[in-house]
C-alpha cells in the first residue's frame, strides 16, 4: 500500500503534465503504481527513477504512459524482465539503464521497442556478443559512457547496423566509389575554404560565392542555394566517410559521421557525362532521415 502524497508532489515540483522527477527518493513500486492510477494526464514524456527502489513491476506501470519518450532508472534493482511491456510502445526512444543489473537476456525485449535511439548501458552485465545482436535494430545507439565497451567496438556496431538497414546488398563499385568519394571531399573542401574567407567579412559577395559552390557540386535544385551562416571549427571539418550504398544504377548513398558520430548521408546522381552531382543532405534525428539544407 502507497503512501504517495501526490498533491505534495506537484506542490513540489516533482510531478508535472509532461515530466516526473523522483530522484534519489525512497521511491517503492507501489507509489509508481499509485502513481500512475492516479495522475490524470497521459502526456508524461520523461521519467526520472535514478536511485530508487523501483523494481521491474515499476516498468510495467510506467508502459500505461503512451507519450513515454524519455526513461531513466539508473542505479535500481531492476533486471530488465519489465521492459516486456514496452513491445511495440511507439514514443519510448531513450533508456538509461547504467550501473543495473541487465544483461543480455533482455536484449531481445529491448529490440521490441521500435522505436528505440539511445541506450545507456556502462555499468550493466551486457557483453559485446550480447550488444551486437541489437544491431538488426535500425535505430538503437548503445551508449557506454565509462568505457564498458572501446570506442572501435562502437564504431562496429554502428557499421553492422548499417548493413543490416540497408535494402541493396551490392558493394558500391571501386569506380563509382572512388568518383563520388572525390566529389564529396571536394564539396567540403570547397565550404571549408569558403568559410574561411566569409568568416572576418560576411557579406553579399560571400553569399554569392556559397551559391557558385551549389551550383558546382549539386543539381539544378539547389542551384539558387544561399549559406547564410558559418559553423565554428568547419561545416563539414569533422566529417569521416564511413559507408556507401547503391540507391539504384546512378543512385549512390554516401554515409558520414561527425565528430559526435551523429550520422549523415549524402544523395549523389550520375549525370549524362559521368559526372556525379548531389541532391540530397540528410542526417538521422532520433529515428528518421531528415533532409535539410545550409
Amino acid at each position: 500500500m502507497s503512501s504517495f502524497d501526490l498533491e505534495k508532489a506537484k506542490k513540489d515540483g516533482l510531478v508535472n503534465t509532461y515530466n516526473i522527477n523522483f530522484e534519489n527518493m525512497p521511491i517503492t513500486d507501489d507509489d509508481i503504481l499509485y502513481l500512475c492510477q492516479n495522475i490524470v494526464t497521459k502526456q508524461i514524456v520523461n521519467v526520472n527513477l535514478i536511485g530508487t527502489q523501483i523494481t521491474d513491476k515499476a516498468l510495467e506501470y510506467l508502459a500505461t504512459f503512451p507519450k513515454l519518450k524519455l526513461l531513466f532508472v539508473n542505479k535500481t534493482a531492476i533486471t530488465g524482465q519489465g521492459f516486456c511491456h514496452f513491445a511495440g510502445h511507439k514514443k519510448l526512444a531513450v533508456i538509461w539503464v547504467e550501473n543495473t543489473s541487465l544483461d543480455d537476456e533482455i536484449l531481445p525485449l529491448i529490440a521490441q521497442i521500435p522505436n528505440m535511439t539511445a541506450f545507456l548501458i556502462e555499468g550493466t552485465k551486457i557483453t559485446w556478443q550480447g550488444l551486437l545482436t541489437l544491431a538488426k535494430h535500425p535505430h538503437i545507439r548503445p551508449v557506454a559512457r565509462g568505457g564498458q565497451f572501446l570506442g572501435k567496438q562502437l564504431k562496429e556496431f554502428r557499421q553492422t547496423q548499417r548493413e543490416f538497414a540497408k535494402k541493396n546488398k551490392t558493394a558500391v563499385n571501386a569506380d563509382d566509389l572512388a568518383k563520388v568519394t572525390a566529389q564529396l571531399l571536394a564539396f567540403f573542401e570547397a565550404v571549408h575554404s569558403w568559410e574561411a574567407l566569409a568568416e572576418p567579412d560576411f557579406n553579399d559577395e560571400m553569399i554569392q560565392k556559397s551559391t557558385e559552390i551549389y551550383r558546382q557540386f549539386f543539381t539544378k535544385s539547389w542551384h539558387n542555394t544561399q549559406r547564410m551562416h558559418l559553423q565554428s571549427g568547419g561545416s563539414y571539418q569533422e566529417h569521416k566517410i564511413v559507408d556507401s550504398e547503391y540507391v539504384s544504377k546512378n543512385r549512390i548513398y554516401l554515409y558520414t559521421e561527425d565528430g559526435q558520430d551523429t550520422p549523415h548521408r549524402f544523395l549523389c546522381i550520375r549525370q549524362a557525362d559521368d559526372l556525379w552531382l548531389f541532391d540530397k543532405m540528410q542526417t538521422k534525428f532520433d529515428y528518421k532521415w531528415v533532409s535539410y539544407t545550409p
